[in-house]
């Protein structure tokens, strides 16, 4: 596939609408969860069932084990537009924010490829997020080229890291142009950089010009197993 068709397929894909009818649905599905105030952080959940899990385990965490997480069956997904084949989706709740997990982990030719992803709804601090990213990346996240946006609508906000480490490193930093606080943004468009490489995209939408804020945390992770 090439670089471009990999860009598009990154995310939720999702435009405000869908958004937005997807906050409402999971807030009627976690009515009845446990909302533990002394939960960890919002930013907690994506860094660890999706940044920590790809990089310690090869694959995104499951919060199977935490009573503050559901597991959506096939119905739940259904209203949450996740009913294709192999999208994983589990709910959960911290403070009182509600969360949206969605795992997909699928072969594409020789590669692999996961993605992960945390939808934030109701009340939440999407600054606060946005500085969780440029610590765990350690780069100050960049606006996406044109070649790599789309139009989600009006008031969303984008923002990109992306990483190029060596295939056996552990080491996740998002690259960054010569003496730059500020990431850049790496397109691959040949096969070959998988021989040595590993391919790291993630990004950060968010929206404050309604009620509450919405958030959406995604992170993508391709290589040669």
């Amino acid at each position: 596939m090439s670089a471009l068709g990999f860009l598009a397929a990154i995310a939720l894909g999702l435009g405000q609408e869908a958004t937005d009818n997807q906050a409402s649905v999971l807030s009627d599905i976690l009515v009845s969860a446990s909302r533990d105030r002394q939960r960890p952080s919002v930013f907690t959940a994506y860094r660890q069932f999706c940044f920590e899990g790809n990089r310690r385990d090869g694959r995104a965490s499951r919060p199977t084990q935490d009573p503050g997480w559901i597991t959506l069956d096939a119905a739940q997904r259904e209203r949450l537009g996740l009913a294709a084949p192999g999208v994983e989706a589990h709910a959960g709740v911290v403070g009182e924010a509600n969360l949206l997990l969605r795992i997909e982990e699928r072969d594409e030719g020789d590669l692999r490829r996961h993605d992960c992803s945390v939808l934030v709804t109701g009340p939440h601090d999407p600054a606060e997020l946005e500085a969780g990213m440029n610590a765990l990346f350690e780069a100050t996240g960049a606006p996406p080229p044109p070649e790599a946006s789309r139009d989600r609508g009006p008031g969303w906000r984008t923002l990109t890291w992306t990483a190029i480490p060596p295939r056996t490193s552990k080491e996740w930093s998002a690259y960054r142009p010569s003496r730059s606080q500020v990431g850049g943004f790496v397109f691959v468009i040949s096969p070959s950089y998988y021989r040595r490489y590993t391919y790291i995209i993630a990004e950060m939408r968010s929206r404050t010009d309604g009620e509450e804020p919405i958030t959406v945390l995604t992170f993508t992770h391709i290589f040669r197993p």
